[in-house]
């Protein structure tokens, strides 16, 4: 028996499962409209098998990915990262807890428990610095998951990460993003208050930035693209959508 459905990425850091938190991009003749916000979508098998797989995993890192147009969409795409985990230097703090060691330390304490990950688990040995993906719909707006942010509380244990992403050249983790690509939010311009009791709301924010990050900390342009949000219509049964985020917190992953 499979389960599928759809949960609040509070719940993801406390079930051991196979989660995609992904961006989605209408990749038709307006490639640059916006589908939907982050979501967390749970695959859980009943009873379990030793091996469970469900479907193919076809995440690339960004680097991998051939198209110059699904690059430059990913420019948009942030990272929500804990205050805590980013040092005065603007990079973040080594030690982080990996993938496959923050499953596996979940499954210990899961009632029923939970199966351990695979030693050969993907992305395992990469950290898990995310909390929650966001992307640009205006030089300082960034829309992400409603119940990543709830009120100007959260704005205040949360930085947004842009080049948390994995280095072409060496193959590692850009541990050194530098405050141009760090940025505080200032104002939520708009939440759903998205709970776990009442799930009829659509489950988005939007959030404002104290700067712009279309721009470099001199002022001068830095290249970053901003998302154009679908206002009517909907997506054509077939289409095909690219996905790009950061699922469980990894460095930046996507898909087309």
């Amino acid at each position: 028996m499979t389960i599928c459905g759809f949960l609040p990425l509070s719940y993801t850091n406390r079930c051991l499962l196979r989660i995609n938190t992904m961006t989605n991009v209408d990749t038709t003749e307006t490639p640059t409209r916006f589908l939907g916000a982050a979501c967390a979508i749970l695959f859980l098998s009943l009873p379990p098998s030793p091996r469970d797989i469900y479907g193919e995993d076809d995440r690339y890192e960004l680097h991998e990915i051939g198209s110059p147009k699904v690059r430059a969409w990913a420019s948009a795409v942030a990272a929500m990262v804990p205050r805590s985990l980013i040092d005065r230097t603007g990079k973040f703090k080594r030690g982080m807890i990996t993938l496959s060691r923050s499953l596996q330390d979940v499954s210990r304490t899961q009632k029923p428990r939970l199966l351990p990950v695979a030693p050969d688990e993907r992305f395992g040995g990469q950290p898990c610095y995310g909390v929650g993906t966001g992307f640009l719909v205006a030089p300082d707006l960034i829309v992400t998951a409603g119940h990543c942010v709830k009120a100007a509380r959260d704005l205040k244990k949360y930085y947004w990460v842009y080049g948390y992403q994995v280095d072409p050249k060496t193959q590692e983790i850009r541990f050194d993003v530098g405050w141009g690509n760090v940025f505080e939010a200032s104002e939520i311009v708009e939440t759903t208050g998205f709970t776990k009791a009442d799930r009829s709301k659509h489950d988005y924010a939007l959030v404002r930035l104290s700067r712009s990050a279309t721009r470099n900390l001199n002022g001068t342009a830095n290249g970053r693209k901003t998302l154009r949000v679908r206002r009517s219509g909907k997506v054509a049964d077939g289409a095909k959508l690219v996905m790009i985020g950061h699922p469980l917190g990894l460095p930046l992953k996507g898909r087309s």
